[in-house]
């Protein structure tokens, strides 16, 4: 999908975005990321296959502050739009379950950024939370920005820890206690790789610049505590009002 800048007579287009498509409906699905903020603006998009109605209970799950829920119904063969902005205001970072009372749909999410809209991302939500996330991409080098969103829609805290997979250097488990993050239940925890990285380099009493500005892969587990969802979100080239000028968003592949 692609569109042009908002207000702009250039026809041609300023970004674009593309995802795969779910393999099944699902009862449950469960994202990590959404940002409402001025200049950002996330949309969950909600489709009933079904030749029913149905309700379904929306929770969101702040980075700050209590969950909050709305119900929707969805007619029969028809999608709805959950606009975040519209409904919490500009409340920054938030993750999100949608609930069916009953039969199955399908849940994506739509965020755009910039002055004008120049930029976006989209993701099919993940039908459920895991213990064990996979990410093959990561960078913190050079115009890279790389944020991890970990979103746990349990009741209990969850205890998670990092391994990461740096390209040319190795493999380092994250198992010091100041680099074990904390989800909070009912919550969303934003993780900024590039300070991630600053840290782990102290941690292992490594020089600085040893480990950040590198290509990486890594993991998410789970110690103690319930089950998460994690995401990925990848900036590149500061553009100023514009935040940054190109992004991408992805799901870690659960175990």
């Amino acid at each position: 999908m692609y569109w042009r800048l908002i207000g702009s007579p250039d026809p041609s287009w300023v970004g674009g975005t593309a995802s795969v498509g779910a393999i099944a409906p699902s009862t449950t699905w469960v994202f990590a990321e959404g940002a409402a903020a001025p200049n950002f603006w996330s949309f969950y998009l909600l489709l009933n296959p079904n030749v029913t109605p149905i309700t379904v209970r929306a929770r969101f799950l702040p980075e700050s502050g209590m969950p909050r829920v709305k119900t929707i119904v969805i007619a029969p063969r028809s999608r709805a739009t959950v606009y975040l902005n519209g409904e919490l205001g500009d409340i920054g970072g938030v993750g999100a379950t949608f609930t069916s009372d009953s039969l199955p749909f399908l849940a994506e999410r739509s965020i755009y950024w910039g002055a004008g809209r120049v930029e976006g991302t989209n993701v099919i939500g993940a039908p459920t939370a895991a213990n064990e996330w996979h990410f093959p991409e990561g960078a913190s080098g050079g115009l890279f920005d790389t944020f991890l969103l970990l979103a746990n829609p349990g009741t209990k805290d969850a205890t998670v820890r990092l391994t990461l997979f740096i390209e040319g250097v190795g493999r380092f488990t994250a198992s010091q206690t100041e680099l074990l993050q904390t989800v909070p239940a009912g919550s969303r925890l934003t993780v900024y790789m590039n300070e991630f990285l600053t840290k782990l380099e102290k941690a292992e009493v490594r020089p600085a610049g040893s480990l950040r500005g590198k290509s990486f892969s890594f993991k998410v587990d789970v110690l103690s505590g319930d089950p998460i969802v994690a995401e990925e979100s990848l900036y590149w080239n500061w553009d100023g009002p514009n935040f940054w000028r190109g992004g991408s968003a992805a799901f870690g592949i659960p175990q």
